[in-house]
């Protein structure tokens, strides 16, 4: 994961994707034990599905029309949106399914 960050940000948006690790983890610390309440409500979707979600929720964020691309190795790859004009990445782990984001919000 910090490799792919290095490579779409600097140094101060390393520690804000840092933070949203966190905050995530903590969010399924909460979230876990209600998950078997939920369970069959649930619809798994699939990374592009996401970033199309992504993008009519928070269009001023993250316009349409920006392709999907796959970095990384086999064995730690992400599959990763850029928004040129707003100058943020979106990206999803092909492996684990976390959400990693960078961009100019991160200061």
């Amino acid at each position: 994961m910090q490799h792919w960050v290095l490579q779409l940000c600097n140094a101060k948006c390393l520690s804000w994707v840092r933070r949203i690790r966190t905050a995530t983890l903590l969010m399924v610390a909460v979230i876990a034990p209600l998950a078997p309440l939920y369970a069959a409500s649930i619809i798994p979707i699939d990374t592009n599905q996401f970033f199309n979600w992504v993008q009519s929720a928070y269009p001023s964020l993250f316009p349409p029309g920006a392709a999907s691309q796959t970095i990384g190795t086999p064995a730690a790859s992400y599959t990763v949106r850029h928004y040129p004009s707003t100058g943020i990445y979106l990206g999803v782990g092909d492996q684990d399914g976390v959400v990693y984001a960078a961009g100019a919000f991160s200061g």
